[in-house]
């Protein structure tokens, strides 16, 4: 006989300049990804900060962890101009290969307003050869804004590619002070 296991998750819509931001996490507290607006599946209204609750059962909004308040307020620090450094510790990478781990935590330390291309990222993380590697690892990142991926480029200073298309990706570069 197997047993039943309730599997709680919450969601936060926060509204931004480049649009809604949906914050995701289970009830273990950890985050579990970050929609952007182009790839978020129910924008709209934003929601107290209760969340939702998906499983088989539906009762009670799930309880937000105590972090998201923090993170929503670093978070609209960030979209009004300010360099903040946003808290990676509440990241849940389990999904994630150990690659991939090693190019987000690289990624996380690209400071403020500055840039590192895909083949940076990829000798630093020990793959010299490895920048396509690099460029699949940012197209799985289940965190933009905080493992800030916007901050990696094509080689020769080119844009490169982004979830929430170039212009965002043009966007945020500019609200860091980069000149593209």
């Amino acid at each position: 006989m197997h047993e039943l296991t309730l599997v709680v998750n919450g969601s936060y819509s926060l509204s931004t300049p480049i649009g809604k931001l949906g914050l995701h996490w289970q009830v273990e507290g950890r985050l579990t990804r970050i929609e952007l607006p182009s790839t978020a599946t129910a924008p709209g209204r934003s929601r107290p900060l209760g969340g939702t609750i998906s499983a088989a059962r539906q009762s009670a909004p799930a309880p937000p962890p105590a972090w998201l308040a923090e993170l929503v307020h670093d978070l609209e620090r960030y979209f009004a101009g300010e360099p903040v450094v946003l808290n990676d510790r509440l990241l849940d990478f389990r999904s994630a290969t150990l690659f991939q781990v090693k190019v987000y935590n690289r990624v996380y330390k690209i400071p403020w307003g500055q840039t590192l291309s895909y083949g940076e990222v990829a000798a630093a993380v020990g793959s010299p050869q490895g920048a396509r590697a690099v460029g699949q690892a940012m197209a799985a990142n289940r965190y933009p804004i905080v493992v800030p991926c916007h901050r990696v480029l094509a080689a020769h200073g080119k844009l490169g590619g982004f979830g929430g298309g170039l212009p965002m990706k043009r966007y945020l570069l500019r609200l860091e002070g980069s000149a593209y």
